[in-house]
Parts: C-alpha cells; sequence; structure tokens
C-alpha cells in the first residue's frame, strides 16, 4: 500500500476514506465484500480504535463516524479522530500548559515593546492604543513559529532594516528589534506556563522524534493541503517511523501546494483514476445583500433533497436574511458558523453605555446620551420593581420633562447631576397619575426607587470602574440582572450573547493585569475593539438537516447540491491586499507569501467543494462598486477553452414583481371636515401653506400634528429667528410711541440682553461650537444697527402685535388673525409695514404687470402671489388707517435688503394689485371649501424633504 494517496477533486473524500479503511484496515468481524459482519450473534464490535486520523478541522471526523456507521451496520469502535491542533496538543502532552488569551498577548507585547523598543509606541502610548498594533506583531510572531522562522534569518531582517526598507521608521524600529521582543516574548511565555498556537506547533515539530505512536497502527492525514512547516515536519518524521498514511484530493499539476506536498513525501504523483462527472453550475445575478438572500430562498425551494444540501456564506452578516427566506422551506438546519455579536442587539446596548460613561461631565451626564440609554428597548423593559410597565411610564416622563415637553427644573439641561433628576419631584407625580390610569398601583417612594436603581445600574456601578477586574464585576452584575429581570429569555439568540458575554466578563476579571489601573475610556474601547471580534455559536446537529456554513467549515465535505453566496472579489476570495505592519518585502524575504497562499488555499477548497457536488448554485452581487469573483471568471474561461469559442452563459438578475399604484394620495373633505374648516381663525400663514400644499394643511391644521420641539437637540434656523425676534421687540419696545434713537448706549444695552437671552435660550443646547453662532448672529445684528441709524423713521407705531380681523366673501365672512413684527411711520408720515426675515428667501407677489393677465387658478396664483402674507398686512392696515400712504416690506436681517411689496412703479396701481391679491384669495378659499376637492399633495421635491410629514405621504 501506498503511503501517498491521492483522489480526484471530484470524488466524496469521506466516502473514499471510510472505504479505504474497511478495505485497507480489514477485521476479521467485517467483511468487505458484503459490508456485513460475519457473524451477527458474537458481541464483539468492529475495532479500529488503534487508527488515527487527523483532520484540518472537526467536523469530517463526524461524518466519517456517520459513513463508517452506515457500511459497517453493526455497533464497532470508530478511528480515533483528531483535528490538526488536538494531534500536535497530543505530541506536546503537556496539561499544565493553558492557551494565551488574545489580550494577554497584546498586553504582554506592548509591555516588552514599551522596554526593548520604546520607540514603537509614539503617538500609540496607551494599551488602548497600541492593541491593534500588538495584535498584528502577535500574529506576525505566530506566523514565524508556524513557519519555524530561524532567529538567524530575523537577524538578515534586522540588519537590512538598520539600513533602512522604505517604510515608516516605526515599522523599521520593529524590525530592528523582531528577535529581542520574540525572545522577550516566549520567554515570558515559559515563565506562564501559557502557549500560542505556533509556539506549540514549534514544540510539537521537535518533540515529535521521542513519540513512537506505539498505540496505534497507522496514522492517516486526510486531506491536507497548504502545510506549515511545523506541520510538514511532524508529518515526515512520522513517516519515517512508519505510521503514517497521507490521503489528499486533486492534482500537484493543477495545484502548486499539491506538487511541493509530493515533493515533500518523495512521492511520485500518481494521476487520480475515475474522474467524477462533471457538476451541474447554475449562476445568479443579485443586486444586494437581500436579493442574495431572496434568490437562497428561489434556489432552496425547488432543491428536492434539502437533506444533502449545504448554503455557504462566506460573510456571516447575511446569516439573518439567508434564514428568513429558507424558513418557509426547510424542516431542519444546522448553523455551523460564527455570528457577529457586533451585529446584536445587546451590542447596540453596550455602545449607549458606553457613549453615556464618557460624555459625563465629573458628576454631570450628557442628557442627550442618557436619554439614548435608558430609551433603549432592554432598559426601558426592565421589571425593577413590580411591573415593567412602572419603568416605561418613568422613562418616557423622564424624556418629557428633560426635552421639555413639560416644563421643570431638568427641562433643556444638557448637563444634569443624577442627584438633579432624582430630586425632580414632577417625574414622580406624573408616573403615578398615568400608571393609575393604567390600573397600576405604584407608589411615588417606589418610582423614586426604581430611578434610583437604574441610575445605579446605569451609572454609578460603572464609574469606579478603573481596572479590568472592577469592570469585569460591573458587566457580571450589569448582565446578572439582566438575565433575571428582562424579557432576554424570550430570544434564545440573546441567550447565546449573553454566554458570550459572561465568559469575556471571567477572561477580563481573571486577566494577569486585571488589577492595574486604566482609564475608564481605555478600557472601554479595549471592550468593544473586543467584542468585534467576537463570534456568536449557533447550536445544532452537524449531521442533521441542511447545513449553513463558512467556506472552510467545508473542508473535506461533499453535498448533493451546493449554493454559495457573495461570488464577489474581495469576499471570495477574501485576501488581505496589504499588510498593515510588516512589509510584503520583508515577508517574502522570510518565505512567508501569505497573499498568494491565501488565494490558492481559497480557491481550492471552492473547487474541492463545487467539483464533488452534482449542483452547484453561484450567486454574485452585480453593481458597479463590486466585481464578479475570480473563481466565477475562472470558470467560464474553461468553458471558453473546452468549447473553442468565446461564450459567457446567460445569466437570471434577480427581480421583484412590483406594481406601482398611480393613484395620488389623497384625503376627501368630509361635511364635518369643511363644517371645522368655516369655523376656524385663519391666519397668513394657514393660508400660504395650503396653497404650497394642502396635505401638509391637512396634517398641521385639521389633524393639528406638529413636530415635537426636543429642548436637547442643536436649535434649527427657526429657533434661531425667534430668538433674533424676541431680543429685537424686547430691546426696541421702549421706542413705542417715538423715533428710535441707535446710540451707544443703546447698543451697548442691546448687547447685554443679547448676550444674556443666548446663553439661556441657545448656547444651553448646544456644545462647544456656540461661540461661533453667537459671533455671526451678533456681525448681523450689528450692522442691523448701523442701518436702522440711518433709516429715516419719524415714529415707532408698533412693535410684535396681534390683531385680528375679518374678510367678507360670497356668502361667507372669515376670521384671521395676525402679528406685525413693525410699524414704521416714516419721516414724509407714510407708515411701512416691516416683516422680519431671517432666512435665506423672502417670498412675495410679482409686480403688478404680472399678475393683472393671472388666470384665477391654483397653479397660477401658487406661481405668481406666492404668499398672503403682505397682501394681508397691507389690507388689514389700510382699512385701520384709511388717510395715511402706506407699504409693506420683508426686511432681511441677514442681507439687510428691503423688498418692498408695492414697489414705486406699482404704487398708482396698488388698490388694483390688493383686488388682485384677495380676489386669489377668494379662489384659494373656496377651493378649501369644496367637498369635490381632496386634499392632495404638492410633489416638491425641495421641500418635501424638509416637510414634517414626509412620511405620511405615499
Amino acid at each position: 500500500m501506498s503511503k501517498v494517496i491521492t483522489w480526484d477533486l471530484g470524488d466524496n473524500f469521506i466516502d473514499n476514506l471510510s472505504g479505504f479503511i474497511l478495505e485497507e484496515f480489514k477485521r476479521p468481524d467485517f467483511d468487505t465484500s458484503t459490508s456485513l459482519s460475519i457473524n451477527p450473534k458474537r458481541s464483539r464490535r468492529v475495532d479500529f480504535s488503534n487508527l488515527a486520523c487527523v483532520f484540518g478541522g472537526r467536523r469530517p471526523g463526524l461524518f466519517l463516524r456517520k459513513s463508517l456507521s452506515e457500511k459497517i451496520k453493526k455497533p464497532f469502535y470508530p478511528p480515533k479522530v483528531f483535528t490538526i491542533d488536538e494531534f500536535v496538543e497530543y505530541i506536546v502532552a503537556e496539561p499544565k500548559l493553558k492557551l494565551i488569551s488574545d489580550l494577554e498577548a497584546a498586553y504582554s507585547i506592548y509591555k516588552i515593546a514599551a522596554e526593548i523598543a520604546p520607540g514603537l509606541l509614539n503617538k500609540r502610548e496607551t494599551f488602548s492604543e497600541f492593541l491593534p498594533w500588538a495584535r498584528e506583531i502577535s500574529s506576525f510572531i505566530e506566523q514565524l513559529d508556524l513557519e519555524d522562522i530561524s532567529d538567524s534569518s530575523l537577524k538578515d531582517i534586522e540588519k537590512s532594516a538598520k539600513i533602512g526598507y522604505e517604510i515608516p521608521e516605526s515599522i523599521n524600529a520593529l524590525l530592528e528589534r523582531i528577535v529581542a521582543i520574540r525572545r522577550a516574548y516566549q520567554e515570558n511565555l515559559s515563565k506562564k506556563d501559557l502557549y500560542t498556537r505556533g509556539r506549540l506547533y514549534r514544540q510539537a515539530s521537535q518533540k515529535i522524534k521521542d513519540k513512537d505512536f506505539k498505540e496505534f497502527e497507522s496514522i492517516i492525514f486526510c486531506n491536507f493541503f497548504y502545510l506549515q512547516k511545523t506541520e510538514s515536519r511532524i508529518m515526515k518524521e512520522i513517516k519515517a517511523k512508519g505510521k503514517g498514511l497521507y490521503l489528499f484530493q486533486g492534482s500537484g499539476q493543477d495545484w502548486s501546494v499539491l506538487e511541493k506536498n509530493f515533493r515533500e513525501f518523495d512521492s511520485r504523483f500518481e494521476p487520480p483514476v475515475n474522474k467524477a462527472a462533471s457538476p451541474e453550475l447554475k449562476f445568479y445575478q443579485a443586486f444586494d445583500k437581500q436579493s442574495e438572500a431572496a434568490l437562497v430562498g428561489e434556489i432552496f425551494k425547488k432543491i428536492e433533497n434539502k437533506q444533502d444540501t449545504v448554503i455557504v456564506l462566506p460573510q456571516a452578516d447575511n446569516l439573518i436574511a439567508v434564514l428568513s427566506e429558507i424558513s418557509p422551506a426547510v424542516d431542519e438546519c444546522n448553523i455551523s458558523m460564527g455570528y457577529p455579536l457586533a451585529r446584536s442587539s445587546l451590542y447596540a446596548l453596550f455602545v449607549v453605555l458606553r457613549r453615556a460613561q464618557e460624555s459625563r461631565r465629573g458628576q454631570k451626564v450628557y442628557t442627550r446620551d442618557y436619554l439614548n440609554l435608558i430609551r433603549h428597548p432592554m432598559v426601558k423593559n426592565l421589571k425593577i420593581i413590580q411591573d415593567p410597565a412602572a419603568t416605561r411610564v418613568i422613562v418616557h416622563k423622564l424624556e418629557e420633562l428633560i426635552s421639555a415637553s413639560q416644563p421643570s427644573t431638568i427641562s433643556g439641561s444638557l448637563f444634569l447631576e443624577l442627584s438633579q433628576i432624582e430630586s425632580e419631584d414632577k417625574i414622580y407625580s406624573l408616573a403615578t397619575e398615568t400608571l393609575e390610569s393604567m390600573g397600576i398601583d405604584f407608589s411615588q417612594s417606589q418610582c423614586r426607587k426604581l430611578l434610583r436603581k437604574l441610575h445605579q445600574l446605569l451609572f454609578l456601578n460603572w464609574q469606579e470602574a478603573d481596572s479590568f477586574s472592577k469592570f469585569s464585576k460591573s458587566l457580571t452584575e450589569f448582565l446578572l440582572f439582566l438575565i433575571e429581570n428582562s424579557s432576554l429569555d424570550k430570544f434564545p439568540f440573546n441567550l447565546k450573547v449573553i454566554e458570550k458575554l459572561m465568559t469575556l466578563a471571567e477572561e477580563l476579571g481573571n486577566l494577569t493585569f486585571s488589577d492595574e489601573p486604566f482609564s475608564l475610556s481605555q478600557i472601554w474601547d479595549i471592550f468593544e475593539q473586543k467584542l468585534s471580534y467576537e463570534k456568536i455559536a449557533f447550536s445544532g446537529s452537524p449531521l442533521k438537516g441542511t447545513q449553513i456554513l463558512g467556506l472552510f467549515e467545508t473542508r473535506s465535505l461533499s453535498f448533493e447540491n451546493v449554493i454559495i453566496t457573495g461570488m464577489n472579489e474581495g469576499v471570495l476570495p477574501k485576501l488581505k491586499i496589504y499588510e498593515p505592519l510588516v512589509p510584503r518585502e520583508v515577508m517574502l524575504n522570510l518565505g512567508l507569501n501569505r497573499l498568494e497562499k491565501e488565494e490558492e488555499i481559497q480557491r481550492y477548497q471552492f473547487n474541492s467543494l463545487v467539483a464533488s457536488s452534482r449542483r452547484a448554485y453561484l450567486i454574485y452581487e452585480k453593481n458597479p462598486a463590486k466585481e464578479r469573483s475570480r473563481f466565477i471568471e475562472e470558470i467560464f474561461w474553461k468553458i471558453q477553452r473546452e468549447k473553442s469559442q468565446y461564450l459567457t452563459p446567460e445569466i437570471p438578475l434577480s427581480s421583484f414583481s412590483l406594481i406601482a399604484s398611480l393613484r395620488k394620495y389623497q384625503i376627501p373633505k368630509t361635511p364635518q371636515v369643511i363644517e371645522s374648516l368655516k369655523a376656524q381663525v385663519y391666519s397668513a400663514s394657514r393660508i400660504n401653506t395650503y396653497l404650497q400644499c394642502p396635505l401638509k394643511f391637512y396634517y398641521q391644521y385639521v389633524l393639528g400634528l406638529k413636530a415635537k420641539d426636543d429642548l436637547l437637540d442643536e436649535p434649527q434656523s427657526w429657533h434661531i429667528g425667534n430668538f433674533i425676534h424676541e431680543i429685537l421687540e424686547e430691546t426696541f419696545s421702549d421706542f413705542k410711541g417715538r423715533k428710535p434713537s441707535i446710540d451707544d448706549k443703546f447698543v451697548k444695552h442691546f448687547f447685554a440682553r443679547m448676550d444674556k437671552k443666548f446663553d439661556q435660550q441657545l448656547a444651553a443646547r448646544m456644545r462647544s461650537d456656540s461661540f461661533l453662532l453667537k459671533r455671526i448672529i451678533r456681525k448681523r445684528l450689528e450692522s442691523f444697527l448701523d442701518q436702522e441709524k440711518e433709516r429715516p423713521v419719524k415714529r415707532l407705531v408698533g412693535l410684535e402685535e396681534k390683531r385680528s380681523s375679518s374678510l367678507d366673501f360670497s356668502g361667507y365672512s372669515l376670521n384671521f388673525n395676525y402679528t406685525l413684527d413693525r410699524i414704521d411711520e416714516l419721516e414724509d408720515s407714510s407708515l411701512l409695514i416691516i416683516d422680519y426675515k431671517t432666512g435665506g428667501s423672502d417670498i412675495m407677489p410679482k409686480s403688478f404687470n404680472s399678475l393683472k393677465n393671472m388666470p384665477l387658478e391654483r397653479e397660477s396664483i401658487k406661481e405668481n402671489i406666492k404668499s398672503f402674507q403682505l397682501p394681508l398686512y397691507y389690507h388689514f392696515i389700510s382699512r385701520e388707517f384709511p388717510e395715511k400712504s402706506l407699504n409693506a416690506e420683508l426686511y432681511n436681517l441677514r442681507t439687510l435688503e428691503h423688498n418692498q411689496f408695492i414697489s414705486d412703479l406699482d404704487y398708482s396701481q396698488r388698490e388694483k394689485l390688493i383686488k388682485i391679491c384677495l380676489e386669489s384669495l377668494e379662489v384659494i378659499i373656496d377651493e378649501l371649501f369644496d367637498s369635490g376637492i381632496p386634499f392632495l399633495p404638492e410633489r416638491e421635491e425641495r421641500k418635501c424633504q424638509n416637510c414634517p410629514f414626509k412620511g405620511f405621504c405615499f
């Protein structure tokens, strides 16, 4: 029997292997020609326990036992199955050794670098800042150990580094000291009886000479591909002992790695025979991740033998979407790939929890982050006392009070002490009132106790966490409270996340440096980095149902149906094009060609899986940002070569059937609505709203909806406009009935009031950039006051005056309310109505020549009248002062431009102009009261984008 055997890439490796074992290692109680026991009555089992099978991973061993069981059909002792990692541990056989955690390894390298090569810590002095580098250095040393790179080889690199590679100085500093760093790291591991995977492999490759493996008749190395130097040395040593069998799959002519393996084992290549039939290949195009998942669902639904089907997801982030698509058609499935913890709801909770801790100012919490944390669904639904509804109600009342939906001592503040929040009695009175209306008996003292417990859990417990041991304690307490007082147990996946987090909390508490002091920011940064790497394992049976696996979990396995998603460059193959730490030139000098190695490994795994299937369904995303995988391009090239013509298969593009409704969304005007509309008191802004968009008018003035003003939000333009209006009213009110005097005393008084008001109203809602807004407003108002000194004002007649009037139309009369920003009597005794504007555009009617031939229709009125504000102001004031010459204007406080309603050219036609405006207004009011014309949306993309009701329109 040859010691090195290779089978065709399209063969079922596990089936071949079980047959090989039964044939080559015949047992007296088993007849391989019939696959039946010779004497079924005998109780002695078929025994293969003195055989060892070594695989790259754990899963193939399970499938081997299943295959042997199906062929032997009676109880038997299976071969001893190892993963390669387990086999290496078996060789070293030192139970006291413990695998070092990644944080322990990183911290060890951090301390060593600080001592041996302090230049590496330049601009990354803290552990959290150095952590990504420490991980890269650890990974580099791991590769050196796995490939058994000697210190002498590294010294050549050190010499070159002293001359200087064309790389950052910090990298040269690392390479200059890499031997010392590696030795110090290895010594540290030895002292603490810790090991890394690379160190263990290196030890095994050295100890292998002393092992005789007398407990095994043969050791079968199953379907290995790329061999690290330490692996190769172990296998060759076992071959020299006459114990090794080496089973490969594929041709050395097709795979350079296999050719190298055959040379390593002094084996002449034997071409595989009985080449399997080529699988049926089908290709599909998707346009995004969700459509990829939808395609998987459609393909899976049509597959008959779902038990012998694998769905390969190169990226786990699409797992949930795929599960939801296949769930109607799947009976059993096994998921053997890790799902990123960072995509869980608990991770989102820890993100807002961290933000709430880090944004504190001393004992004060930033109220925006405070509310984001307590509003998180897992927090506000905690059963802290009696009923989770109590927590929800208290959280909602807190939000109302802090954001100033209801006035209180804590309203609108950006930063608050927890004690300030707890001492606001209005929280408890409002909460108990609401709970009572819900039929829940809950006292104010219970509310107070609940809020204090919430603060303890979310803030106080974390404030003193200045070491990993304290942080671990706070984290454990927090997780235990969630388990006992939340609805986590209703969602099994969350329990898996909690289990992983509890393990992580224990790991942090057991770190050798857990009692060393760290800043809270550092600890959270390290914790969040740790979470971003963690994966959540699913429970299931690896031998039952449809398998959902990553590419490497399919090693040595064969399936009738194979569905592979993510067939795009950068996903499959997924390659690390750029080395973030050690340059490619250095890696090549050391014989480490990771890029080429990774590409061939992934190509081999892909081809092996597809070749051994009957049908393979390959799905990729087609869009300008993503390129089709080179693996698919290689398949197309082979097809074209075989057919001797350039031919690309037609590939269906995923699509969804969507019937778009052409019906315009509309709200009918019922008799009750019409009656309500006629009873309302109107304003120019109401009429303008209806003119611009009837549907917006319906939401705002019929239903009474409005966007909530949250005092914790940054000030919007209308807040700034109101602020300026108010300061002008407060300061200019002293001039009412007389000529404004803009002297130095007034200017000083004006800006003192402005500064005080700004700090109270706007600065409290802003963070560090409030000074910039204040400076801009001050600059604008300085220019405004300079211009006011020059304006020919005789007397200030009115300021921010609220007035009422009415208008008579054919068959009905409407009441109007309006507020005049300012009325001036000019030196020529004429009156000027001023409407201040702080925005960028001033909307007013066009000239008389444009209006006189205007059709009295909605679209024409909207285009030409634009706004009824100045026409209505002019009409109402002209009735009050009929003997006065009158005009109105928009005064833009940003540009200091004055836009008159009636120009000098049109002034002689003012009566006709106003008549046109009032007739246009009547047309719009008639339409408003017309039950045959529903409330319809006006589709204007720019305006709709900023509309508070855009979510209601469809």
